[in-house]
């Protein structure tokens, strides 16, 4: 089942925006709009549990049951069926009829993309699968920044947002502002504590007993293993350890995002992890994110998963756009 890739992050945006605006135009009540609703939250779980985003579809049995509130295979299937694309078609004439207000809407909070219902059918077409996908607005500057994107370059996503490990959830999605910042900076400032305070002890003492030993060590493991959460603050993005989360993923970055402002008029940060992929424009194959090694340490580069020391990238979480790291005539006689 072929599904068009798209940007987790920029997905859960659009569906929020979506959600702002049936809310406002008083739209939100017509039962059409439960189907959007509820596929919207249903993918926003999927996500929440580190599932790929490519992977959030779902079938007629599936999406009538969380939208009536029942147990799959309740309903007959055609009963499923029918309920479905009843209230799929009369939701997609209820968005072309307040078309112009949506992308009004839209623009005017600087989102450059609707998010929309799709299909999509399995081989044989015996089962089709619903999911939600993004469409851009006409005639935006976006659009036609991504229209005319050098084909040499990488154009990255987020695929997913990784379930972290158990031991990893006190650290994910931390929102630094209030009582949560404040407890924070203490865990450092105790960690700090903990290596150079038995040192100094030692030292008034003039002699190192097992004590200052035992917690200088323990300090120190727990300083060396948070310490990526300690250096996002100050590089905003940066490579995973692989303690936060699964093995099937092969790579994953630990994010600081920006994510409002107090009343005082101070940025509200939180970290976060995330899994941005791209691929690549030499091979098509896949561009993971990694540290940087020799000429590029202390960066992270794209690597293609199929030439890892040739097709590499800049990576740029922002723009989401890389830049081919290897110029030379192989790359200008084969793209472009």
């Amino acid at each position: 089942m072929a599904v068009e890739k798209v940007d987790a992050e920029e997905l859960l945006k659009a569906g929020q925006m979506m959600q702002d605006w049936l809310r406002e135009s008083g739209n939100a009540t017509v039962r059409p709009v439960d189907l959007f609703i509820s596929l919207y939250e249903k993918t926003r779980d999927y996500i929440a549990q580190g599932v790929n985003v490519d992977d959030a579809q779902f079938t007629v049995a599936e999406l009538n049951a969380v939208v009536k509130g029942k147990g799959e295979g309740e309903d007959s299937p055609e009963v499923a069926r029918k309920y479905v694309v009843d209230n799929l078609k009369k939701y997609q004439e209820l968005v072309a009829e307040n078309r112009e207000s949506l992308d009004a809407y839209l623009r005017q909070h600087d989102q450059h993309q609707r998010i929309v219902i799709a299909s999509t059918e399995s081989q044989g077409r015996h089962k089709k699968h619903y999911y939600l996908k993004l469409e851009p607005l006409a005639d935006t500057p976006k659009a036609e920044k991504a229209a005319a994107l050098d084909p040499r370059y990488v154009q990255y996503r987020v695929k997913q947002l990784p379930r972290p490990a158990l031991w990893a959830k006190p650290f994910m999605a931390l929102t630094l502002a209030g009582w949560r910042r404040g407890v924070f900076l203490a865990g450092i400032f105790a960690l700090v504590i903990g290596l150079a305070g038995p040192l100094i002890h030692a030292l008034i003492l003039k002699k190192l007993l097992v004590w200052h030993l035992y917690t200088v060590s323990l300090s120190a493991i727990a300083f060396y293993t948070i310490r990526p959460i300690y250096d996002v603050l100050d590089r905003s993005i940066l490579k995973a350890p692989d303690w936060m989360y699964g093995l099937s993923v092969p790579s994953a970055q630990l994010e600081l995002r920006e994510i409002g402002e107090t009343d005082a008029g101070r940025t509200i940060r939180q970290i976060r992890l995330a899994v941005y992929e791209g691929e690549c424009p030499i091979c098509g194959g896949r561009v993971i994110i990694e540290d940087g090694k020799r000429e590029f340490k202390g960066r992270l580069i794209g690597e293609c998963s199929r030439a890892r020391a040739e097709h590499i990238y800049s990576f740029d979480h922002i723009t989401k756009v890389g830049v081919p790291l290897r110029v030379n005539a192989y790359y200008l006689s084969t793209v472009g």
